[in-house]
């Protein structure tokens, strides 16, 4: 199975581990497609292609999708479904090296809202998974017309991506980092360099034909791995508003309820991320090998 459903699995597992009295948990996910550095909602009826951008929250400094549509869900059997409607959609084309080939990079994000329901105040917090196209050489995978389009637009996000990465492995000592260079560079600028846990997982193959395509990939990583997060909870809160009257005690209390609630949302990050790696590392002594984002 792919790193999609074991997440999905492990996010309600650990929500259902974590309910109690005091907190109640919502969440809503939402699916799409960067192809063609055109942005597409897989679970709009439409399809709308012109609809959707990036933005950057003045307030909260996250990146956000605009006008994308977000469902809410709640079991893993839900959003698991919701996942295989979405990927159903997803362009893919056949070249001679993949039968099914990524013609898209793919961004399944799962918000989850942890409601503190003493104080009504709601903390928010999110997993986004990226699986991105391959790298392509033309003359190998044997692409031309459309598909050589699409090639030559998936190479172009990788190279932005990769001088992001060198970007930050500087510590940006040349100048900004250049995310606004590609939105997808933009839509994953909170994974990289931000206060994100991320955890990168790099396909190759054992093939002798694929030598140098896998020496590459390993290259990628190494690179990556020299990326730096600050990581740190993130003060997204949502609440009932308060009176002047009650005083200086009131903002006091917030503060001790947003501690609260924020470090129930911590431990479902921590708990999330351990229970992956237990699923992959108990993947491999298996002898399975872990597929991408598939639904399956």
């Amino acid at each position: 199975r792919g790193v999609a459903p074991r997440t999905i699995e492990s996010v309600f597992g650990v929500l259902q581990r974590k309910d109690d009295q005091r907190f109640g948990f919502s969440v809503r996910a939402h699916l799409i497609e960067l192809y063609k550095n055109e942005l597409v909602d897989l679970l709009a009826p439409s399809r709308g292609r012109s609809t959707l951008d990036v933005r950057r929250d003045a307030r909260t400094g996250e990146t956000t999708v605009e006008n994308v549509e977000e469902r809410s869900v709640s079991s893993h059997q839900e959003l698991s479904k919701m996942l295989e409607e979405g990927m159903e959609r997803r362009t893919t084309a056949t070249t001679m090296m993949n039968a099914d080939s990524s013609r898209s990079h793919l961004f399944l994000t799962i918000s989850i809202d942890v409601l503190d329901k003493e104080s009504k105040e709601t903390t928010s917090g999110k997993i986004t998974l990226c699986d991105l196209a391959g790298s392509e050489r033309p003359k190998k995978s044997g692409a031309s017309g459309e598909v050589m389009k699409e090639a030559i637009e998936i190479n172009r996000a990788l190279t932005a991506l990769g001088d992001v990465i060198e970007a930050l492995t500087r510590g940006g000592a040349r100048g900004p980092i250049p995310y606004r260079n590609h939105k997808l560079t933009q839509l994953l600028s909170d994974s990289l360099g931000g206060t994100a846990k991320t955890l990168v997982f790099v396909n190759v193959s054992p093939a002798r034909s694929e030598a140098e395509e896998t020496i590459n990939s390993m290259a990628y990583a190494t690179r990556l791995r020299s990326v730096t997060n600050d990581i740190k909870r993130s003060q997204c809160l949502k609440g009932p508003s308060f009176s002047p009257s009650e005083g200086r005690q009131r903002p006091v209390k917030v503060s001790e309820e947003v501690r609260r609630s924020s470090k129930t949302m911590e431990d479902l990050g921590d708990d999330f991320v351990r229970d992956l790696r237990l699923a992959f590392a108990e993947s491999l002594c298996r002898g399975a090998t872990p597929d991408r984002l598939s639904a399956g």
